[in-house]
């Protein structure tokens, strides 16, 4: 039997050792009214009144139930009585349909209830971040305990998940969901993943701290509380009932099956990110690419025969290309490494080819879960020996994607582009003033928009076409190398900022020009004296592309 005595303030200060505050720094802490949260944010003010600590409580009022509202201050009013700093953030919902989103709008379409978990979960953490970095912190509590760990356990059990998904979760850990800027360097952390859901409840019991029950958490149309009620069920049977022909499925346990997990998730791991750190492969970390090369034909001891590390870094791969905030189901990682395979078994026959036609290369695409991957087969002229290289990339827009990723951004706005990049852009001069023009009792407002669009030939050319000044014959050479190091199907996936400016013709109509300002991740821009821009690519964060290699491959 696992124990139910609460969880006192020296207990709590030994889990605490583990995260390495430094003195006075502000931490917050994530409050959602449940017995979770509030035992965590009672135990980590005690903490914070010894350590020096700085708390602040975030309560996000979801919006989706009537009730909302008043439980955020109910449970604002709780937090007070105990003289805990307290926000209340509130998600604001845009009634609206789905196809009518564009990423950079302020609210999100209020979800239908099959999308209630997954959308409240974006929406919290967006909200999350930004009051973190009001408040300048750079760690985020949350309330995530045992029986959390074990309900996730199951569910990833019953989908055959990998390594990854059977492996604990991490007490410090990447904050999970990047979809707003502020949530860059953003850590979460969860000092009560190895105590039972009862020592919380005895820990606001004993402490005389009342807590909210979510009706949504007894409703049997989210999966998690269909597992946490059969698994309660289950071990009924067996501590209850006392029927021992049911050993239960303990907290004990599934801890130890977890420990096991995390112990040779760590060990692939790292034999992954040494693999990738002394291999080639080469991440694009401005433009969200990736390039295997591969030797042909393949030694046996290489490592993409071996399926354990081949999947590993694959999941990597994929992760960063697609801007995962979680590493993909292992049977799509599995897909691609048999593409990759069976790309690899063509090797000897088609570099005969290719040598005696005098050919150095020969492309195959596929497309596998939005993932674009181009085998090209080139042979080295110094030696005549074949590799393979096979790049990785988004897939290409539909014209769908193409018209919803045409994003307006405004002076000092960062959006989120594509779901991949954060893009930003800054007036430094007054050149771009508004601007009047006026027709008897009307005025027309001449501002120049500005707008986030994909690459397009088109841009490439006229960059390429343009008069070889001294700083654009550095962009011309820019081109040539992208062009060179990627495939052509491969290339127009990243964002371009353009300029929509207007005139009064000779005849007084008034028209419309549009010029290219900035392809931010190639590093062009071309009106640096007026306005200044840049992009960051999300996969970067995502997956600690800094921790694994030190260069991006486009230099």
């Amino acid at each position: 039997m696992t124990s139910r005595l609460p969880i006192s303030v020296k207990e709590f200060s030994g889990f605490m050792s583990k995260v390495n505050l430094k003195y006075k720094e502000r931490i917050g802490v994530a409050v959602s009214g449940g017995v979770d949260s509030m035992a965590l944010c009672y135990l980590l003010n005690q903490y914070c009144k010894k350590s020096g600590n700085q708390i602040t409580a975030f309560i996000i009022d979801h919006q989706l139930r009537e009730e909302s509202t008043k439980e955020a201050f109910q449970v604002s009013n709780i937090l007070s009585t105990l003289e805990i700093n307290n926000q209340i953030m509130k998600i604001q919902w845009k009634r609206v349909d789905l196809s009518d989103l564009t990423i950079n709008n302020s609210n999100s379409p209020f979800p239908t209830q099959s999308q209630y978990e997954t959308f409240a979960r974006i929406e919290r953490y967006k909200l999350l971040a930004k009051g973190c970095n009001e408040y300048k912190i750079s760690s985020l509590f949350v309330g995530h305990h045992l029986n959390d760990q074990l309900e996730t356990l199951l569910m990833r059990l019953s989908r055959g998940s990998g390594i990854n998904g059977l492996a604990s979760m991490s007490i410090i850990s990447k904050f999970p969901v990047i979809r707003n800027i502020e949530a860059i360097g953003l850590q979460t952390v969860r000092p009560l993943l190895f105590v039972t859901k009862d020592r919380l409840k005895e820990t606001c019991i004993k402490a005389n701290i009342p807590w909210v029950e979510d009706p949504s958490n007894q409703s049997m149309d989210h999966k998690r509380n269909v597992v946490r009620f059969s698994l309660n069920k289950f071990n009924k049977k067996y501590y209850i009932e006392g029927k021992e022909e049911y050993e239960p499925l303990t907290t004990e346990g599934l801890s130890r099956f977890m420990s096991h997990m995390e112990y040779h998730k760590n060990c692939v791991n790292s034999e992954a990110n040494e693999i990738i750190n002394h291999s080639r492969i080469k991440f694009d970390k401005n433009n969200g690419i990736c390039t295997l090369i591969l030797p042909d034909p393949i030694p046996s001891f290489h490592w993409i025969l071996q399926k354990y590390l081949a999947t590993r870094i694959i999941s990597k791969i994929i992760t960063f290309v697609k801007c995962l905030e979680q590493p993909p189901r292992l049977e799509s990682v599995l897909r691609f490494y048999d593409h990759i395979l069976s790309f690899s078994t063509l090797s000897s026959k088609i570099s005969q080819i290719l040598l005696s036609h005098n050919k150095t290369s020969r492309y195959n695409n596929i497309t596998l879960n939005n993932v674009l991957l181009c085998y090209e087969k080139k042979v080295n002229y110094v030696s005549d020996i074949p590799y393979g290289n096979l790049t990785f990339c988004r897939q290409p827009f539909t014209s769908k994607e193409e018209t919803k990723n045409i994003v307006i951004i405004q002076n000092g706005q960062v959006v989120l582009w594509d779901k991949r990049f954060f893009v930003g852009i800054n007036f430094v001069s007054q050149e771009n003033k508004k601007k009047t023009l006026k027709d008897n009792n009307n005025s027309i407002s001449l501002q120049p928009q500005y707008y986030i669009r994909r690459l397009c030939n088109k841009d490439i050319y006229d960059i390429i076409e343009m008069k070889m000044e001294a700083i654009h014959a550095t962009y011309k050479d820019i081109i040539e190398r992208y062009k060179k190091s990627v495939p052509p199907i491969a290339r127009f996936s990243i964002p371009v900022v353009i300029e929509k400016s207007y005139f009064v013709s000779s005849d007084n109509i008034l028209c419309e020009r549009e010029k290219i300002i900035s392809i931010p991740t190639l590093g062009i821009f071309l009106n640096p004296e007026s306005i200044s821009c840049w992009a960051k690519f999300r996969g970067n964060t995502l997956i600690g592309i800094d921790e694994l290699i030190e260069n991006s491959f486009i230099t």
